[in-house]
């Protein structure tokens, strides 16, 4: 049976434990605990191997490991820890081995499977009612009792055949909700319809000022002449 990926680890057992510690003392205990869950017990070679540069912080976190009757090193109760982990991993194999856990299963795929298919035929039901969408008359006589402009249901409704009455985040346009969907269109169609009368007053209005930088009196020779000798200084 392969090794099991995690073991409990109680953080505040672990920071009451580690609180003279340096940060540096700390990583090197959590990394001969990872080695030791991953290959059991530790001796002293490997230990210098893993901490490397830091193998002088041995002195101050050997205290956190026993040694084991062949002089191998280990903490106690990560041991513990491993230990119920791999019991319980045991117990629950034996019990899906059980007859009583398989009827138990079999019962609750049953239920799940039950579930699942009501679950399609409900969306099999619904996708009949969202694929169907209204006639042009019935969008004119709604947008008309809405005081919203005629030529604006066309385009609504032309727009929306075209897209085969999709809306733009991907989800159909229902049957009953067309109408929510066209009261969108006509706050998006005034907001437009604002923002292009922005757009041409901006553009008359700088027309206009080039218009008046860009004038120039009708000067005669004369009055032309006396206009250049005063820009010259000359009164």
């Amino acid at each position: 049976m392969s090794k099991a990926p995690s073991f409990n680890f109680y953080y505040r057992d672990y920071a009451h434990g580690t609180r003279f510690f340096s940060f540096e003392e700390k990583g090197a205990y959590v990394e001969l605990m990872c080695e030791q869950a991953d290959n059991g017990h530790l001796d002293l070679k490997t230990i210098m191997i893993i901490l490397g540069d830091y193998c002088h912080l041995w002195e101050r976190i050997s205290c956190k490991f026993e040694k084991d009757s062949n002089g191998l090193w280990y903490n106690e109760r990560l041991d513990v820890e491993l230990k119920k982990r791999k019991d319980y991993v045991e117990s629950r194999k034996k019990n899906l081995n059980s007859a009583h856990m398989r009827n138990h299963m079999e019962s609750h795929m049953a239920i799940a499977n039950a579930i699942a298919i009501e679950n399609i035929n409900s969306l099999n039901k619904g996708t009949k009612k969202v694929l169907s969408y209204p006639e042009l008359e019935e969008v004119k006589e709604y947008f008309e009792s809405m005081n919203f402009p005629k030529e604006e249901a066309e385009s609504f409704f032309n727009h929306y055949t075209s897209q085969g009455w999709i809306k733009a985040n991907g989800l159909p346009v229902s049957k009953t909700g067309w109408k929510a969907t066209a009261q969108i269109w006509h706050k998006n169609q005034i907001k437009r319809n604002l923002e292009e009368k922005e757009k041409k007053n901006d553009k008359s209005s700088n027309g206009s000022y080039q218009s008046r930088l860009s004038y120039k009196p009708n000067l005669s020779n004369k009055e032309q002449r006396i206009k250049e000798l005063k820009e010259l200084g000359f009164d």
